[in-house]
């Protein structure tokens, strides 16, 4: 499975959003990274588990077959294999 550390272990938070990533690359001229999981205003009664669940998402669209050159991850360097089932 594709995935790197940040998504596997841990949360930032930016001033009105919630992320898995604090890393910015390029890919083709473009600036990517900071993978956006949240916006705080759409927190709802069960924030961890909304969290929770938006990695789960971000997770399957990064090993979909359908992972495109315009997802916010794609080119990414710090994306690996794990071995271990992580989701």
């Amino acid at each position: 499975m594709l995935a790197c550390d940040p998504l596997v272990s841990a949360v930032y938070f930016a001033p009105n959003q919630i992320r898995t990533c604090c890393k910015r690359f390029h890919v083709d001229g473009a600036v990517k990274g900071d993978a956006v999981l949240l916006d705080t205003k759409d927190l709802g009664e069960d924030p961890v588990g909304e969290i929770l669940n938006a990695k789960s998402r971000l997770l399957q669209e990064i090993n979909s077959p359908d992972f495109s050159k315009s997802h916010q991850c794609h080119g990414c360097p710090w994306l690996k294999k794990y071995e271990e089932d992580i989701s």
